[in-house]
């Protein structure tokens, strides 16, 4: 069945609303991302596996939870985690950091590089979200006093 939204969160490091939000960033960002790949796999399937991906999970556990074979996570991990970059351009260093450190097999791995790339991303999210607000609060504020 479906994860709860504390669930949703402790796999793939993002509540519900922020992985929408991050997924409505990426689309804006990048409209050629959205919709199925000749590998059938959705854009919010392919940043769902790339975030749990990042918050641990392994690339066979990963593809086959969302779907996808092993050999295409690797390639859509790239230009998701590309894409994430794109929409999110003061983190773009920390995602393609990701994608340079291999393990001896050559392979993905995790390590500090993942952790780091979930962490921003989630600051990037909240640091969103905290602008937004304050820029609300701010339009509140200013249409009180033009009364």
């Amino acid at each position: 069945g479906d994860a709860t939204p504390k669930e949703f969160a402790l796999l793939y490091g993002l509540t519900p609303e922020r992985f929408d939000q991050l997924h409505d960033r990426v689309l804006a960002s990048n409209p050629g991302f959205q919709g199925v790949r000749s590998t059938r796999t959705d854009s919010r399937v392919r940043v769902a596996a790339a975030l749990r991906f990042l918050n641990g999970g392994s690339a066979l556990d990963v593809s086959r939870i969302h779907g996808m074979r092993t050999v295409s996570f690797y390639a859509q991990f790239r230009e998701t985690i590309g894409a994430i970059g794109f929409a999110l351009p003061a983190i773009e260093e920390r995602l393609q950091a990701v994608l340079e450190a291999r393990s001896t097999n050559g392979k993905l791995q995790h390590n500090g590089h993942a952790t780091f790339a979930l962490k921003a991303i989630k600051d990037y999210m909240d640091d969103l979200d905290n602008l937004r607000q304050r820029r609300s609060q701010d339009a509140a504020s200013f249409e009180a006093t033009d009364v």
